[in-house]
């Protein structure tokens, strides 16, 4: 069927450009979200997760097999192995897609199994994959797969739903297989996460019933996008598949404040405040708000240990050097609150990720900021099982000893510049 489109941003001049991203850029700063009044429960307490379920409105299920896939060398074969293997559908839901080697082999993929007659769906956000080349297009659509290049187009008279992205990531094959995280389909997320130019980030991918609920996810979007409903055993299989080996008890939250769900944040509030010894965070911006922030230091004052990793500014460049330089302002009252913060040096710190007392954890496209928790549509998996947890947490403690630690002197240090941009472009970061 004909795909929804509109006048976007691309065919409109120069000027037009800029002026919608200053009042984007200001309007970035209004949206927060809700203040809530918590329930007291630990992690412990059985009802946690009653109460996380009831929060979400999502299920926990269990008998799932879950893979940590770290950085671009693990997670893009394992991802393009899974798209080669199709037979029936593909459903597919990005942010960033960016022309590259890596968008070439995926967009080779998606052609040859939609020419084989597997049914591929592909979904980009209009903002995220600006500058799609024309060659991709053509492409997929010559082969038969389907395709909207520009999820909620960017448009001058709508603001508010222009401010509102898609950030989530998603791709389901079979209904089977699934994979979310922070990846990016850009050549940056290649390489070991270790190396200048090559972002660090943690993905998963996931087998059993959970894998539901990421392609009910994805089927929000499409019909959003299409007015086109996806059901069917090629993307519902019944009964879903079972993993009796390791049944890891998970969660999708997904959250899409434009549709007045703040999911995520009720989601992450509640687990912070559950915590009982530790809380691990890594995110590549940290500009948690007023609630989130408070939350934070009460559980250190009960005596939790909250360590966040971020990256280091001198990592950024462009989008990424202003968006960091601008969250350091925020970094004070959490030092101040025994809250130890590290920043990645090898690389671009972009997972996203946190754990809580070794027994509970989230990977997922939401960062720790205002955007994720009140702005954008985000999809995070929700880990409750101590093998997960400890597994990342492991990963967590790797990459600290990539490390240096961030203190009050450094701050008092700080380059003019980065001041300045400190107090100019506090909200820049809302755009990206």
């Amino acid at each position: 069927m004909p795909l929804k489109t509109g006048l976007t941003l691309k065919s409109r001049p120069l000027w037009v450009h800029r002026a919608l991203f200053i009042a984007v850029w200001l309007s970035g700063c209004a949206s927060t979200p809700t203040p809530l009044t918590l329930p007291s429960v630990s992690l412990q307490d059985p009802a946690f997760q009653t109460s996380l379920e009831a929060f979400a409105g999502a299920p926990i299920v269990g008998d799932n097999h879950v893979d940590i896939l770290l950085n671009g060398e693990q997670t893009f074969p394992a991802l393009l192995e899974a798209i080669r293997s199709a037979r029936v559908t593909v459903t597919f839901e990005a942010y960033i897609f960016h022309e590259g080697k890596v968008a070439d082999e995926i967009v080779k993929a998606f052609v040859d199994r939609c020419r084989a007659g597997v049914r591929v769906s592909v979904l980009l956000d209009a903002h995220g994959a600006d500058g799609l080349p024309e060659r991709y297009n053509e492409a997929l659509r010559t082969a038969g797969c389907a395709i909207v290049p520009d999820f909620r187009p960017l448009r001058l008279w709508s603001l508010e739903r222009t401010n509102k992205r898609n950030h989530r990531r998603i791709i389901v094959v079979d209904g089977r297989v699934g994979f979310t995280g922070g990846y990016g389909v850009d050549d940056t997320w290649n390489g070991d996460g270790r190396t200048d130019g090559h972002w660090r980030e943690t993905n998963v991918r996931l087998e059993g019933p959970i894998v539901q609920s990421l392609q009910e996810a994805f089927v929000e979007h499409w019909r959003e996008a299409t007015g086109a409903l996806l059901g069917g055993k090629d993307y519902f299989p019944y009964p879903p598949v079972e993993i009796k080996d390791l049944p890891v008890q998970a969660q999708v939250v997904r959250s899409s404040p434009l549709a007045g769900n703040e999911a995520m944040y009720r989601v992450f509030l509640q687990a912070i405040s559950s915590a009982r010894s530790s809380i691990l965070i890594s995110t590549p911006y940290l500009l948690p708000g007023e609630q989130l922030t408070s939350a934070l230091l009460k559980a250190s004052q009960r005596g939790v240990r909250v360590r966040v990793l971020i990256p280091s500014v001198e990592r950024g460049s462009g989008v990424e050097f202003v968006t960091q330089a601008s969250q350091r302002d925020a970094f004070g009252p959490l030092l101040d609150g025994g809250i130890q913060l590290h920043e990645y040096a090898p690389a671009l710190l972009h997972t996203k990720m946190m754990i809580i007392d070794g027994t509970w954890a989230t990977v997922g496209s939401a960062n720790f900021d205002n955007r994720s928790m009140a702005m954008n549509d985000e999809l995070n998996v929700m880990f409750y099982d101590q093998t997960i947890a400890k597994r990342l947490e492991e990963i967590f403690v790797e990459d600290v000893s990539h490390s240096h630690t961030l203190t009050r002197e450094h701050l008092e240090h700080r380059a003019w510049l980065h001041r300045a941009l400190s107090v100019l472009l506090s909200p820049f970061h809302a755009w990206f």
